[in-house]
Protein backbone atom coordinates (compact mmCIF):
# COMPACT_ATOMS: atom_id res chain seq x y z
CA UNK A 1 0.00 0.00 0.00
CA UNK A 2 1.30 3.45 -0.95
CA UNK A 3 2.20 5.90 1.85
CA UNK A 4 -0.19 8.84 1.36
CA UNK A 5 2.20 11.17 3.19
CA UNK A 6 4.89 10.71 0.53
CA UNK A 7 5.16 11.19 -3.19
CA UNK A 8 6.24 8.60 -5.72
CA UNK A 9 8.66 10.41 -8.03
CA UNK A 10 10.06 9.39 -11.41
CA UNK A 11 12.43 11.62 -13.39
CA UNK A 12 13.23 10.49 -16.92
CA UNK A 13 14.55 11.66 -20.27
CA UNK A 14 14.01 9.85 -23.55
CA UNK A 15 16.94 7.48 -22.83
CA UNK A 16 17.49 7.40 -19.07
CA UNK A 17 15.77 7.23 -15.68
CA UNK A 18 17.50 9.70 -13.32
CA UNK A 19 15.45 9.04 -10.21
CA UNK A 20 12.68 6.72 -9.11
CA UNK A 21 11.52 6.54 -5.50
CA UNK A 22 9.76 8.23 -2.63
CA UNK A 23 10.02 11.86 -1.62
CA UNK A 24 8.56 14.21 0.97
CA UNK A 25 8.30 17.06 -1.57
CA UNK A 26 9.36 18.18 -5.05
CA UNK A 27 10.32 21.77 -5.92
CA UNK A 28 10.94 23.47 -9.25
CA UNK A 29 10.08 26.63 -11.15
CA UNK A 30 7.86 27.49 -14.07
CA UNK A 31 7.03 30.73 -15.90
CA UNK A 32 5.14 32.02 -12.83
CA UNK A 33 7.86 31.24 -10.27
CA UNK A 34 9.08 28.67 -7.77
CA UNK A 35 6.60 26.07 -6.52
CA UNK A 36 6.45 22.99 -4.29
CA UNK A 37 4.55 19.73 -4.62
CA UNK A 38 3.57 17.96 -1.39
CA UNK A 39 1.51 14.82 -0.75
CA UNK A 40 -2.17 15.13 -1.69
CA UNK A 41 -1.43 17.94 -4.17
CA UNK A 42 -4.15 18.64 -6.72
CA UNK A 43 -3.71 17.18 -10.20
CA UNK A 44 -1.25 19.48 -11.96
CA UNK A 45 0.70 19.71 -15.23
CA UNK A 46 3.27 22.40 -16.02
CA UNK A 47 6.41 23.10 -17.97
CA UNK A 48 9.45 23.52 -15.73
CA UNK A 49 12.85 25.12 -16.20
CA UNK A 50 16.26 25.15 -14.57
CA UNK A 51 16.04 22.38 -12.00
CA UNK A 52 13.98 19.93 -9.97
CA UNK A 53 14.69 19.37 -6.28
CA UNK A 54 13.59 16.03 -4.80
CA UNK A 55 13.30 16.41 -1.01
CA UNK A 56 13.92 12.98 0.51
CA UNK A 57 13.06 14.45 3.94
CA UNK A 58 13.17 17.88 5.60
CA UNK A 59 16.99 18.03 5.49
CA UNK A 60 18.08 16.05 2.41
CA UNK A 61 17.45 16.96 -1.19
CA UNK A 62 18.77 15.94 -4.59
CA UNK A 63 18.94 18.56 -7.36
CA UNK A 64 18.54 17.65 -11.03
CA UNK A 65 19.61 20.43 -13.43
CA UNK A 66 17.79 20.78 -16.76
CA UNK A 67 16.93 23.34 -19.41
CA UNK A 68 13.24 22.48 -19.70
CA UNK A 69 10.87 19.70 -18.83
CA UNK A 70 7.30 18.74 -18.07
CA UNK A 71 6.05 17.92 -14.59
CA UNK A 72 2.81 16.00 -14.03
CA UNK A 73 1.18 15.26 -10.66
CA UNK A 74 -1.71 12.85 -10.14
CA UNK A 75 -2.66 10.96 -6.96
CA UNK A 76 0.71 11.45 -5.21
CA UNK A 77 2.63 10.36 -8.32
CA UNK A 78 5.01 12.95 -9.78
CA UNK A 79 6.36 12.28 -13.26
CA UNK A 80 9.03 14.57 -14.69
CA UNK A 81 10.11 14.37 -18.31
CA UNK A 82 13.44 16.17 -18.88
CA UNK A 83 14.66 17.61 -22.16
CA UNK A 84 11.28 18.46 -23.63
Amino acid sequence: MMDTKKLQVKITSKDKTYYQGEAFAVSSKNEIGVFDILAKHANFVTTIMGYVDVHKDSQNKIRFEMDRGILKVRENIVEIFMGI
